[in-house]
């Protein structure tokens, strides 16, 4: 309103006519008037308004009145910016965390997360969500003072428990993994297939164990395929013929080893690694059979010689086969086609045994009653060990299967060579508890809230599994 009136005065400045000049004066000098008029009783009435609403005390006003109030309240045509103040995320007491060596922030950016990680994580270990299931499964964790933790094979077999995923080549007293400048191994160990428990493989493992075709029983690949099933309860009723294939396949022909072909392999124990003479090569013939374990044969050498030999395990499925070659009792690997087989025994004096012969008839014997006792116990597993009752999200765990990272900023492990060459791989030798040395887990992105919701009582921190896949492109780029 002011500025119209300084622009129409400026207007009658700059253009004055001589007619009517002082009539427009006029009649601006009293718009002026009227304007400031209204400007005066427009801040009264104001003052007054507000002085009257300042002075109220809000007992006089009933709370209804005071919410109509505010319905009506306009809203300014530019609201001033609101500043929201939140408080950080404060979990109950009973689950407050262990002291855990990383900070990452829950909304920090994912440049942040690997930058933070890079510097903190100092070793990781692949596996897969069956894992989680065992460690936190009620029945399992009694045998553990309540306290979940990873743990070495040879410690859940010694309290008839086995790992529900993994490779089980040995059964040795180490958690095994690596550092992140060797992810990939860490990828490896949770993505490969074979790994996956399928209760479907684990019966076809048992049915493929005969003593037939393995001199040295692989018992600890029989017992985890038995336990398996026996802890998950899957294919109960399989159960009967499982234990005839055990009984009839494998105890049985351990006594019919022990009985048919030791004796004979401790009557020519003196003739290992001995040439065989002119006359009895007369008697060898090429192997058109399948080999027994502890037959005598004849094995051709690089100088075209034959040599006593005994066998001590066939290679299914592989031309391969083991001899015992040497006096010490040490075998080797040979192409079945250098091997042949004698029609008749030769009938060749007895020498006398050397100490070191008579020592390799004892370990032979030992070892034939060691296996029949571990045969044996397998067995008794279907009376003695209890399948573990698992809920219904931790059979989802078992049976939906994804790849897991378990990571830890505190654990200190030295680089070892691994049992299968595998450089810069590190072996822990006591347990790792979750939450005190074991804080990270990386699973898959879809899975994060399964994993959360199954560690939310351990303080292990869920993260997705891509973060690491950003940290090895990084290391191997500086590499």
């Amino acid at each position: 309103m002011i500025q119209n009136i300084d622009q129409t005065r400026t207007f009658l400045h700059t253009h004055p006519t001589k007619n009517n000049s002082e009539s427009f004066i006029q009649k601006g000098s009293s718009l002026l008037q009227w304007s400031w008029k209204i400007i005066k009783n427009t801040y009264c009435w104001l003052i007054s308004r507000l002085n009257s609403l300042f002075f109220r005390t809000t007992s006089q006003i009933p709370p209804q009145s005071i919410t109509q109030i505010q319905n009506v309240t306009k809203i300014p045509e530019k609201p001033l910016p609101i500043v929201q103040v939140t408080k950080p995320d404060e979990p109950p007491k009973s689950d407050q965390p262990l002291s855990i060596n990383t900070n990452i922030p829950s909304e920090s950016s994912l440049t942040e997360q690997v930058k933070v990680l890079e510097k903190q994580i100092k070793w990781v270990s692949g596996s897969r969500s069956p894992a989680i299931a065992l460690m936190t499964n009620k029945v399992a964790l009694e045998k553990f003072d309540n306290k979940p933790a990873l743990v070495s094979g040879k410690t859940l077999y010694n309290h008839n428990l086995v790992p529900l995923t993994g490779e089980l080549y040995f059964l040795l007293n180490i958690i095994s993994g690596v550092a992140l400048s060797d992810l990939f191994w860490a990828f490896h160990h949770s993505n490969e297939p074979t790994f996956v428990f399928k209760p479907d493989n684990e019966l076809d493992r048992i049915y493929q164990t005969h003593y037939k075709t393995t001199g040295n029983l692989d018992l600890l690949k029989l017992k985890t395929a038995v336990l398996r099933l026996i802890l998950t309860k899957e294919k109960i009723s399989e159960y009967p013929k499982i234990k005839e294939h055990i009984r009839t396949e494998i105890l049985n022909k351990l006594d019919e080893s022990n009985l048919t072909y030791f004796p004979t392999w401790k009557k020519h124990m003196h003739l290992v690694n001995k040439p065989v003479s002119t006359t009895d090569l007369d008697k060898l013939k090429e192997l058109d059979s399948t080999l027994k374990i502890g037959q005598l044969v004849a094995v051709m050498h690089e100088s075209q010689e034959y040599k006593f030999a005994f066998v001590s395990n066939i290679c299914e499925n592989s031309n391969l086969c083991s001899v015992i070659a040497f006096e010490d009792g040490n075998s080797q690997s040979v192409d079945k086609k250098f091997v042949k087989v004698f029609t008749k025994i030769p009938n060749i004096k007895e020498a006398e045994f050397p100490k070191l012969q008579i020592d390799q008839i004892k370990n032979f014997e030992e070892s034939m009653r060691t296996q029949k006792e571990k045969v044996q116990a397998i067995l008794d597993l279907f009376d003695n060990a209890k399948p573990l009752e698992f809920t219904d999200d931790e059979k989802d765990l078992i049976h939906q299967s994804f790849p897991i990272i378990w990571a830890s900023t505190t654990l200190e492990s030295t680089p070892t060579e691994g049992m299968m060459g595998r450089p810069g791989e590190r072996y822990l030798t006591k347990p790792a508890l979750l939450g005190k040395d074991i804080q990270l887990l990386f699973v898959p992105k879809d899975n994060i809230q399964k994993a959360q919701k199954a560690l939310s009582a351990y303080h292990v921190k869920v993260l997705d599994v891509d973060i690491l896949h950003i940290i090895d492109k990084n290391l191997n780029k500086v590499a």
